[in-house]
């Protein structure tokens, strides 16, 4: 269709047919803020996940938090113990004025922790 200029009206067509839709500020700034996600699960696995919505009436990312605050304590302990292995290797192939200051580093690293 076209209007009195003799312009086509609504929005141009995309390639491959159908309407462009460019979404509202109010709606790009959400987006911003909520990213979206998307994975695929084993039928097992949405079902436990159901069940356990149903049970407890908590949203995925309810159970997304709960995982990620489960783990991160054990990444932290993964790093420090790697952190403490790599700093005792390093204390015995030094010399005893660097020694003192490994020593120093980790008495610093294990209060800041």
């Amino acid at each position: 269709m076209v209007n009195a200029s003799g312009k086509r009206r609504g929005n141009r067509l995309r390639p491959r047919g159908g309407k462009r839709r460019v979404p509202s500020p109010s709606w790009q700034r959400y987006d911003a803020k909520n990213p979206v996600i998307s994975l695929r699960l084993t039928a097992d696995l949405r079902t436990a996940l159901d069940e356990l919505r149903q049970k407890g009436d908590f949203s995925f990312g309810d159970i997304l938090r709960a995982g990620l605050e489960l783990l991160s304590p054990t990444v932290g302990d993964s790093y420090a113990n790697g952190v403490t292995f790599a700093l005792a290797e390093l204390y015995l192939i030094t010399c005893d004025e660097c020694q003192d200051a490994i020593m120093e580093f980790f008495d610093h690293f294990q209060t800041s922790r």
